[in-house]
C-alpha cells in the first residue's frame, strides 16, 4: 500500500501528456496497463486524464475518482504454454472527470502545453458523424464533435503552433479508424464554420492513426473477486481481468517511440507503415477460425469456443483448416502467421 501511494502521488505531480476517451475495461487492461508498464521501468514520466464517452459511463468514472484512479489488474491465461497469474495496481490517472458534468474543466485539458496523445475506445458507433448543434457551455455528446471543438480550443491557446497539435490513436475495432475520425473532425469544424486556419492546422499538425489492438480483456472476475478480496485485504470495484497476450500495431514510423517508448518497454507493438497486413491476418486467422466453428459447433451443441478446441473431431478440424489451409493463402511470411 506505501509503495502504490508513493506512485499515486509520482503520477499526480506529472504533466498531463495523454487525453483517454473511455473509462471501460478494454483501455485499462490494454493501454493503461502498457502506460503503467513503461513508467514502472523508468521509460515514461506523463499521465493521463481520462473521461468517458457518454453519460452512461458516469458510474465507473465515478468509481475512478473514489479510488484516486487505482485498479488492480490481474493478467491469468497461458504464456508459454504455462499458466500464470499477475496480479498489479495501475495508477496512471492524474485527472479523473466527467465531461458532461465538468465540461468547463475538459475543454480546460485543451491548452495542457505537455498534451501529446488522444487514446479512444469509443465503439465502432463512437467514431461516426452525427449533426449536432454547437451551444455555448452545453457539452458535446460524439466524441468527434468533442475533439473537434477541443482542437479548436488548443489552436487558440497556442496560437497555432504547428508544434502543438496532437496524435489521435484510436483503438475501436474499426478498419482505417484513425482515417475515419479526421473525417469527422473535419465534417464537425464545416458544420460549425471554424476558419480555414483552424481547418488547415488540423489537417497539417494533428496525426490520426490508423491501429488495431489485439488483446482478451475479460473485465470483472464475478466468481473469484470475493477471494481474492478476502486474501489481499481490499476491495475494488474496478478490478479487471486480461489475458496475456496483447498487440497492437500502429501505422506510423518507429521514431514515434520517442513519444510513446512501448517497444522500449518490451511490449508486443509493431509500427508499420501498412497496417492491411496485420488486419488480414487477424480476421482470416482468428476471425475465420472462429466463423468456422460457430455453425457447426452450435448444430452440435457446442457453446463455447474451450469446447471446440477440446473436442475429440472439432479441435482437430479447426487446427487443420487454420494451419494447412487459411495460413499458407495468406499472402505473408510464415514466421508472422
Amino acid at each position: 500500500a506505501e509503495k502504490d501511494a508513493g506512485k499515486l502521488e509520482e503520477v499526480r505531480r506529472s504533466p498531463v501528456t495523454v487525453l483517454q476517451i473511455g473509462e471501460g475495461n478494454f483501455l485499462r487492461g490494454f493501454f493503461d496497463w502498457m502506460i503503467h508498464v513503461c513508467r514502472d521501468k523508468g521509460l515514461y514520466e506523463g499521465s493521463i486524464a481520462v473521461t468517458q464517452p457518454r453519460p452512461a459511463g458516469k458510474i465507473k468514472i465515478d468509481a475512478l475518482a473514489r479510488q484516486d484512479g487505482l485498479y488492480t489488474l490481474v493478467t491469468r491465461g497461458l504464456e508459454d504454454g504455462r499458466p500464470v497469474e499477475r496480479k498489479e495496481t495501475i495508477g496512471v490517472f492524474s485527472v479523473v472527470l466527467n465531461p458532461y458534468e465538468e465540461w468547463p474543466a475538459f475543454l480546460a485539458l485543451a491548452e495542457e502545453a505537455a498534451l501529446q496523445a488522444v487514446v479512444s475506445n469509443t465503439t465502432e458507433a463512437g467514431i461516426g458523424y452525427r449533426p449536432e448543434e454547437l451551444v455555448d457551455g452545453c457539452p458535446i455528446q460524439s466524441f468527434p464533435g468533442k475533439m473537434a471543438l477541443f482542437l479548436y480550443r488548443r489552436y487558440h491557446a497556442f496560437a497555432g503552433d504547428p508544434r502543438k497539435g496532437l496524435v489521435f490513436l484510436p483503438c475501436e475495432l474499426l478498419e482505417r479508424g484513425g482515417d475515419k475520425l479526421l473525417e469527422a473532425v473535419l465534417q464537425y469544424c464545416r458544420d460549425w464554420g471554424f476558419p480555414p486556419e483552424v481547418v488547415s492546422w488540423i489537417r497539417e499538425h494533428n496525426r490520426f492513426l490508423n491501429t488495431l489492438v489485439d488483446r482478451i480483456v475479460t473485465g470483472y472476475p464475478a466468481e473469484q473477486a470475493e477471494t481474492w478480496f478476502a486474501e489481499w485485504g481490499y476491495r475494488d470495484e474496478l478490478l479487471n481481468t486480461a489475458e496475456p497476450y496483447c498487440f497492437w500495431a500502429i501505422e506510423a514510423e518507429p521514431a514515434m517511440e520517442q513519444m510513446l517508448p512501448l517497444r522500449q518497454a518490451g511490449l508486443n507493438v509493431v509500427w508499420t507503415d501498412d497496417l492491411r497486413p496485420f488486419q488480414l491476418r487477424k480476421v482470416r486467422i482468428l476471425n475465420g477460425a472462429h466463423t468456422l466453428m460457430a455453425p457447426l459447433g452450435i448444430l452440435h451443441g457446442i457453446e463455447h469456443v474451450r469446447e471446440a478446441m477440446e473436442h475429440p473431431s472439432f479441435g482437430t478440424f479447426v487446427r487443420e483448416a487454420a494451419l494447412e489451409e487459411i495460413v499458407p493463402a495468406l499472402p505473408l511470411p510464415g514466421d508472422e502467421m
